[in-house]
C-alpha cells in the first residue's frame, strides 16, 4: 500500500511554486501594435516587429526582493525566490569596484553565524569569528564587526517600549519584531488586527546598518552612500528585511544594509576560494566606538537574542541568572512568569516555529491571550536553526532520512553549545551604547519616552499587504 508523508509542517519559510506578481505592460497607443509580431534576435533578445518594419527591443520582466515584500502571493520567500541581488556575488562585486568608486566595505556578523561555523569546523566560537575576520580582510573588506552593540540597543529599546506600553495602557501582548520571516507572514496573512501588537523596534541588523552608515562617514570622511554594508546572517529572510523601503534613508540617499548573505553563502565563498577555515590565522574585530574592545559578545537569554529574558527582567525589576521557563509544547513553546513591582503576576512566552505562532495568533484573535510579551521566531528552535545556517555533509544516497535528521540535530545541538561559549552580558550593562549615542549625537529619551532621534533610528512601522489572487486560483 502506498504511503504519503507530509514534511516541514512546522515551518513556512519555503516559497510557493508560482509567482503571481503582476507585471505592468505599457502597450503602444493607436495602430502601432496592430499586426506586430515578436521575434528572437541572434543574441537571444526579444524584439517587437511592427508592420512598417520598425523594431522595438522588449524589456525583460524582472522580479526583485521589493516585489516579494509588496506581494501577498507567497507567505514569504526563500532561496529560490531571491533573485537579481543580495548574494555573495554582490559582495565580491563591491570589493572589485571599491578602488574605482572609493567605497568603504564593511561586514557585520551575527553570533549565530560564527557559532554555526564553529560547530561545523570543530572550532571555538571565538576562533571561528576571528578566522572569518581574517578571511574577509584578505578579500579586501575594510572592517569587520559583530552585531552585539546593535543588539544591546535593540534590547534596551524593547525594555523601554514594554515599560511605556505598560504605563500608558498600550496594546498587549507585545510580539517581538527581530524575525523577518515572522514579520512577512504577519503583514501578508494577518494584517491590521495583529500589526499593533508587534514591537516597533528594528532588528539588530538594521540598527547596526543605521549606525555604520552614520558613524563611518564621520570617521573616514566619506559619504554614507560610499559605505557598503554587508550583513552575514543565519536567515535568508534577512535579505528581504534589508530590502524594505522603510529601511532606505532619503536623508542619506542609501539603504541601511546593502547586502545580506547567509552562513551557507559564506561557506560557498570559502569553497570557491579553496580556503580551509581551520588553517586561516586569527585577527580581532574592529572597534566602532570608544570602549569597544572587539571582543565577541552575546546577551543573556535565548540563542535568538534574549528578548524575552530582558523584558521579564524589566517587568520584575530584578535580574535573573537564567529564566525559569516552563515547556508547554516542547522547546518551541515555553512560558515564564514573574511578579512586577506592584505584586501582580505577569506571564510571558517564547514561541518558535509555525505551530507556536499560530497558537499565539489564535489566542489574540479570540481575545484570550494573557501574555505581556512573546518572543516570536519563525524557525523551530530559533535563530541557531535558521534557514541560512550550515548543514551537515550528506553521506551520498545511502544516508537515510532518519540518519540525515540525526546529523542535523547533532549539528544544531553543537551550534547551540558553541553559541553558549560567547560571553553574555545584559544590555543595560553595555557601556558601548553611551559611546554610540555620543558618536551619533543622539539625545536619549526621558521618563520612558523616546527622543525623536531614537524613534527615527531604532524604530520602524509595519504595513498590511493587500491580498491578491493565490497562485493556485491563478493557474486554475
Amino acid at each position: 500500500m502506498a504511503q504519503l508523508r507530509l514534511t516541514d509542517l512546522n515551518d513556512f519559510i519555503g516559497p510557493s511554486q508560482a509567482c503571481i506578481k503582476p507585471v505592468q505592460v505599457n502597450r503602444p497607443e493607436g495602430d502601432a501594435a496592430k499586426g506586430a509580431r515578436i521575434e528572437i534576435e541572434p543574441d537571444g533578445s526579444y524584439v517587437q516587429l511592427a508592420q512598417d518594419g520598425k523594431k522595438t527591443k522588449l524589456e525583460r520582466a524582472k522580479i526583485t526582493l521589493n516585489d516579494c515584500l509588496a506581494c501577498s502571493g507567497c507567505i514569504t520567500s526563500a532561496e529560490s525566490v531571491l533573485v537579481q541581488m543580495q548574494n555573495h556575488d554582490e559582495l565580491r562585486r563591491a570589493l572589485r569596484e571599491k578602488a574605482t568608486n572609493g567605497t568603504t566595505v564593511v561586514v557585520m556578523l551575527a553570533q549565530q553565524v560564527y557559532a554555526s561555523m564553529a560547530a561545523k569546523y570543530g572550532l571555538s566560537s571565538h576562533a571561528a569569528l576571528f578566522k572569518i575576520s581574517t578571511y574577509l580582510r584578505q578579500l579586501g573588506v575594510d572592517a569587520v564587526y559583530d552585531v552585539s552593540i546593535a543588539r544591546s540597543i535593540a534590547l534596551r529599546q524593547v525594555q523601554q517600549e514594554y515599560s511605556h506600553r505598560r504605563q500608558t495602557g498600550g496594546v498587549f501582548p507585545i510580539l517581538s519584531s527581530a524575525c523577518p520571516g515572522w514579520i512577512c507572514y504577519a503583514e501578508k496573512s494577518h494584517g491590521s488586527y495583529i500589526l499593533p501588537h508587534i514591537s516597533t523596534v528594528k532588528s539588530p541588523q538594521q540598527i547596526m546598518g543605521s549606525m555604520l552608515k552614520r558613524i563611518i562617514p564621520r570617521q573616514n570622511g566619506v559619504r554614507p552612500d560610499q559605505v557598503f554594508v554587508t550583513a552575514i546572517m543565519p536567515c535568508f529572510d534577512k535579505k528581504l528585511e534589508a530590502s524594505r523601503s522603510d529601511f532606505y534613508s532619503d536623508e542619506l540617499r542609501t539603504k541601511d544594509v546593502d547586502c545580506v548573505i547567509a552562513a551557507t553563502e559564506l561557506e560557498i565563498m570559502l569553497l570557491e576560494d579553496d580556503v580551509d577555515l581551520s588553517q586561516v590565522p586569527e585577527s580581532p574585530l574592529d572597534s566602532l566606538v570608544p570602549g569597544d574592545t572587539g571582543e565577541p559578545l552575546s546577551h543573556i537569554g535565548s540563542t535568538s537574542g534574549g528578548y524575552l529574558h530582558h523584558v521579564v527582567e524589566r517587568a520584575a525589576d530584578a535580574p535573573f541568572a537564567s529564566l525559569p521557563l516552563e515547556a508547554k509544547r516542547g522547546v518551541d513553546f515555553q512560558e515564564a512568569s514573574c511578579q512586577d513591582a506592584q505584586g501582580q503576576t505577569r506571564t510571558f512566552a517564547l514561541g518558535y516555529g509555525f505551530k507556536s505562532i499560530q497558537s499565539v495568533l489564535r489566542r489574540i484573535k479570540r481575545k484570550n491571550c494573557s501574555y505581556d510579551y512573546v518572543e516570536v521566531m519563525a524557525c523551530p528552535r530559533g535563530c541557531t536553526n535558521g534557514g541560512g545556517q550550515l548543514r551537515p555533509e550528506e553521506v551520498g544516497n545511502s544516508a537515510s532520512a532518519v540518519s540525515s535528521q540525526a546529523a542535523r540535530d547533532a549539528l544544531l545541538t553543537e551550534t547551540e553549545r558553541t553559541y553558549d561559549e560567547i560571553r553574555r552580558i545584559r544590555a543595560d550593562e553595555d557601556v558601548r551604547v553611551q559611546a554610540v549615542y555620543a558618536a551619533l549625537q543622539l539625545t536619549p529619551g526621558t521618563n520612558g519616552l523616546l527622543s525623536p532621534e531614537e524613534q527615527a533610528l531604532f524604530h520602524t512601522a509595519y504595513h498590511k499587504v493587500e491580498t491578491s489572487m493565490p497562485p493556485q486560483l491563478e493557474a486554475w
